[in-house]
């Protein structure tokens, strides 16, 4: 066997499991390792080699109890057990420091290791789910490199007719619209996908009322999910019943022949409603194009070769037998595992946003820290207290107790404060899962584990870990003493400067100045994204969706009234919303005088003389479109200052020939002149630069998607709604308005970073309160310790100042260690951090001692108590018993 499992894992297995199992057992770990290593990988094997042992980490596995020469009674158990709650119940104070760190350390941890196993289990509920892999498409356009989810509609024809023995394919094609039931309202929804006959057998999706079987096989046919079922029949029988689909073209009637349990929320797709992929041949006729609409496609392949093979011939076969204008973008096809989609995926045209297996690895890293953080606060104190039971340990030992029945007793003290304090975690986890730890969570995945059979053996393991690693330490430091020279108080050769406890304190402080430096990183880039200057007004803009052709024909008319109302400033007309990025199409753009440079390919956006007034765009030379030019709407063109630039200079592109090709249903060349060249906005996201822009006047009913309204601040907002509201239900009657914000909207884009944010100031301040429970609890006893030593000084004229210095000055040297340790850490995190954006803050040396005075604050309002009572108290008071 060349691959072999990891070895420490094998002793972990010989150690605790019994000789009877052992061959048995281990001969199907190597089976299974053997599997995984072909299937899969071998590196992947190695992975969950751990996890498979662990499956066979019970009872009836265990190796018996070999019996000592000391062995141990019931009754010395129970007396052990009484000197523990003793222990506990006479050091109330370093009892419930500890208990209260370990409990919100380990609750963090929980919370932050949930949230990781809830990321990374994203789409694995599907059977065969690791031969399921998405086609994406990676195109070039003027030079731009792009990243698009989604693949032409034919490329599955090609497919299907070349390897289709590899693999089985499906579109899933989101297509929003109006439903209704009857003679109710009708109801918009976005969640209504067209997929083709064999979607179901790459997606088995769990039936609650009829059949799949047949259900796509026919046009006009509905799949629903519960939620909406309910929704629209209520307790009814939906099957058979019809729902009419509304989506800006004419009616259809669709028939319902099954509802499906809801989708659960780890999944990377989201619908409520499946329709068959053939109804789209009468609904948009045009849709079979290599361009646009453009689809998701899934397949899923017979084995691993099946996946090697089509990643062979999959791109000759599209360079081949695809379309020649498309193949001019020279596609690149790309297969993503759909277990992969959420973590590692962020293209063009996702159906949700995803997170990133970095910030889902640096959470995880973050509660292992403030565990960190917990356990060395229970290491410190419980050694510094174990040094005040010297003359226990001295009787016993000279009772006869030896190392191994001393280390049991320290073990069982450790052991019983971390399984209380596991228990308080896990009461103070359900306590805060509503207000709190659901924003971050699905109740599922909390069921979820606690429905797994393995849960109780992993619980019982962590305390065991948790035990061993917090109590070795202060177990071994304490039985040391010799029980003569605890007897003739001779334990000065003992006595320590106390270096293990500082370098555990520096490690302490150095990750929660780490902590504080990345949290204020987060929260301040968040504030800059929101806050930084994107060259338009957005404040009081509201969007209407022109819903369907009525809408996008007589937009005018609506404007009209629109601008009767005497709270609304301007009303302009565009393809899109500005601001997200989204529906920029990238046209053909032609400059006959510098031919040589070839065409480009810009973004365009499609407007009305109204827009820059809409937006407060600035306008650099030239001048804006007009009504007074008729010439306007098809001859001339106004660059951004990227676009310009990127011919010469601004003024000298001003008044130059332009072409351009848009399409509109057809190709519509329009020759023109630059009229114009405005100031750079960010009509993308801050995650881009800003890129080449042409805008044009297009009033095409393809291109009057959006009305934009500005506002003004003056009167009440919800009146200001409510009359919109009004004007556009006289407008069209059969449909409700949609209206967004486009503040809100570009809100909505960076609430990765929100998120981020809120989750690291929350448990940062919880590691900066655990550590500094943990620097008071030190404090405290720091101060009993040199009680003496405060009095003498005092006597001798020490002021307050003095003793301040005196009881602070050892965090000074901790402190500039810990900066030495996190600064360069922080820097080069954040750098890499930073370097995702386009734009992005300058983190300097102002935001690291910003961090280096909370620290400070930290640790001083920890000693506050303690340095209020050695100036308080007299001196008599600390010499009376010398």
């Amino acid at each position: 066997m060349n691959n072999l499992p990891p070895g420490w894992v094998l002793h972990f297995l010989r150690w605790f499991c019994r000789k009877d199992h052992l061959e048995e057992i281990e001969g199907d770990l190597f089976e299974i390792f053997d599997i995984k290593s072909n299937s899969k990988s071998y590196s992947y094997a190695k992975q969950t080699f751990l996890f498979d042992v662990l499956k066979f980490f019970r009872w009836s596995n265990f190796k018996k109890p070999i019996v000592m020469k000391y062995s141990v009674n019931k009754g010395l158990w129970n007396h052990n057990l009484k000197i523990s709650l003793r222990v506990l119940k006479k050091n109330l104070l370093f009892s419930g420091i500890n208990i209260s760190g370990l409990v919100l350390g380990i609750t963090a941890f929980l919370i932050l290791l949930l949230y990781y196993f809830q990321e990374n289990s994203y789409d694995t509920f599907f059977p065969d789910h690791e031969k399921i892999y998405r086609i994406a498409i990676n195109s070039q356009d003027d030079g731009q490199y792009q990243e698009s989810a989604k693949s032409p509609v034919p490329l599955i024809d090609l497919y299907q007719e070349t390897v289709s023995q590899e693999a089985t394919y499906s579109r899933l094609m989101p297509w929003p619209g109006y439903l209704k039931y009857g003679a109710d309202e009708k109801k918009k929804e976005n969640q209504i996908v067209f997929a083709d006959e064999s979607v179901f057998s790459i997606f088995p999706l769990t039936v609650v009322k009829g059949s799949l079987n047949s259900a796509m096989n026919a046009p006009f046919q509905l799949v629903i999910t519960e939620r909406k079922a309910s929704q629209y029949f209520g307790e009814e029988n939906p099957i058979g019943k019809t729902l009419s689909y509304d989506e800006g073209s004419g009616e259809f009637e669709f028939n319902i022949v099954a509802v499906i349990k809801d989708l659960p929320f780890n999944t990377h797709f989201n619908f409520d409603f499946i329709a068959s992929f053939k109804s789209l041949d009468q609904i948009i006729p045009w849709h079979d194009n290599w361009f646009y609409p453009s689809t998701y496609l899934y397949a899923k392949f017979e084995n691993q070769g099946s996946v090697e093979v089509f990643g062979k011939t999959a791109q000759k076969i599209l360079e081949e037998r695809g379309n020649p204008n498309y193949v001019d973008s020279q596609p690149e096809v790309i297969l993503q595992p759909v277990t992969n989609i959420h973590l590692s995926s962020n293209r063009q045209g996702e159906w949700k946003s995803n997170n990133t297996q970095i910030d889902t690895n640096f959470f995880l890293a973050l509660g292992i820290f403030i565990l960190l953080i917990a356990v060395i606060n229970y290491v410190n104190l419980t050694t510094a207290n174990g040094q005040q039971r010297t003359k226990e340990i001295g009787i016993k030992k000279a009772m006869g107790s030896d190392k191994g029945q001393l280390l049991k007793q320290f073990f069982l003290e450790s052991f019983l404060m971390i399984t209380v304090s596991i228990l308080l975690s896990g009461i103070f986890l359900f306590l805060l899962w509503n207000p709190v730890v659901s924003q971050l969570l699905d109740k599922s995945i909390l069921t979820d584990l606690l429905a797994n059979r393995y849960a109780l053996v992993w619980l019982v393991s962590g305390a065991l870990i948790l035990t061993g690693i917090s109590g070795v330490y202060p177990a071994f430091t304490s039985i040391r003493y010799n029980s003569i020279d605890v007897i003739r108080n001779n334990l000065g050769k003992y006595m320590t400067k106390g270096v293990q406890r500082k370098v555990l304190v520096t490690v302490q402080f150095s990750i929660s100045m780490f902590l504080i430096l990345f949290t204020m990183l987060l929260i301040r880039q968040y504030y800059y994204l929101q806050t930084k200057n994107i060259g338009f007004e957005k404040d009081y803009v509201v969007a209407l969706k022109m819903l369907d052709d009525h809408d996008a024909k007589n937009y005018e008319t609506l404007k009209r009234e629109l601008k009767n109302l005497s709270f609304v400033e301007e009303v302009a007309v565009s393809s899109t919303l500005i601001g997200l990025g989204q529906g920029f199409y990238g046209f053909t753009v032609k400059f006959p005088e510098y031919s040589d440079n070839g065409d480009f390919e810009w973004f365009t956006l499609g407007v009305d003389e109204d827009y820059f007034k809409t937006f407060d765009i600035e306008l650099i030379v030239g001048r804006n479109f007009s009504e007074e030019f008729k010439t306007d709407e098809r001859q001339a063109f106004i660059l951004n200052k990227a676009a310009a630039e990127q011919m010469g200079t601004v003024d000298e592109v001003l008044g130059k020939e332009m072409e351009l090709t848009v399409y509109t249903g057809r190709a519509d060349n329009r020759k023109g002149k630059v009229i114009g060249v405005v100031e750079n906005f960010h009509f993308q996201s801050l995650y881009e630069s800003v890129k080449p822009l042409v805008i044009y006047i297009n009033k095409h009913q393809h291109y009057t998607d959006y009305l934009n309204v500005k506002l003004t601040p003056e009167s009440s907002i919800v009146e200001q709604i409510n009359a919109i509201d009004a004007t556009y239900s006289a407008f069209n009657k059969d449909k409700p308005m949609e209206l967004t914000f486009i503040e809100d909207e570009i809100k909505r884009t960076y609430q990765r970073e929100l998120a981020g944010s809120k989750i690291m100031t929350w448990f940062t301040i919880l590691s900066i309160f655990i550590a500094s429970l943990g620097a008071f609890g030190l404090a405290t006893y720091s101060f009993r310790r040199r009680t003496k030593e405060i009095g003498v000084r005092k006597v001798l004229g020490a002021s307050a100042k003095d003793i301040t210095l005196v009881l602070t000055k050892e965090y000074l040297m901790i402190i500039i260690i810990s900066c030495l340790i996190s600064w360069p850490v922080s820097y080069y995190l954040s750098q890499q951090w930073l370097n995702t954006y386009a734009y992005s803050i300058n983190f300097g040396i102002a935001d690291y001692l910003l961090g280096l005075l909370i620290l400070i604050m930290v640790i001083i309002l920890s000693n506050l108590q303690q340095i209020l009572w050695s100036i308080k108290l007299r001196p008599v008071d600390y010499l009376r018993d010398e």
